[in-house]
């Protein structure tokens, strides 16, 4: 008796791992032969502009290693995302005022909830949020 369950429970998991493949298989070739994709991708996702509250850097910064291993320069306009691969480009607009930027992803964070995107203080500036120390933004990913 346990071997017939044992044999039928193989069988239906080989059927699941089957099926599952099929699935896969299928979504690629619906996508390669210019069909639509079965499921959006989590890059798709980040390609749509994305709105939430910024926030910059604070200070004495200047100089400190980035996750990517790229020293923080206060000079260059830069940022910190959680998702966003390192090298991206992102324009960075400021809902209130529409002044906008253009950074480059270097860093990960930030780590305040609600927060998307954390500035370095150049890019905050120019944006006209280091009064405030946080602001209503759109970001974008650029190609």
């Amino acid at each position: 008796m346990k071997k017939t369950i044992l044999w039928l429970a193989a069988i239906v998991l080989c059927f699941a791992v089957a099926i599952s493949g099929y699935a896969v298989i299928r979504g690629a070739l619906n996508s390669a032969d210019g069909g639509e994709p079965s499921a959006v991708s989590d890059a798709e996702k980040e390609e749509e502009s994305t709105r939430g509250i910024a926030s910059f850097y604070g200070v004495d910064t200047n100089g400190t290693q980035t996750a990517s291993g790229v020293g923080l320069n206060d000079s260059l306009s830069t940022a910190a995302h959680r998702t966003l691969p390192f090298g991206t480009m992102v324009r960075v607009t400021n809902l209130d005022n529409g002044k906008s930027e253009i950074v480059t992803i270097t860093d990960r964070g930030p780590y305040v909830e609600g927060r998307i995107i954390d500035l370095s203080r150049n890019a905050a500036g120019k944006l006209d949020m280091i009064t405030d120390g946080v602001a209503s933004v759109k970001i974008e990913v650029l190609p």
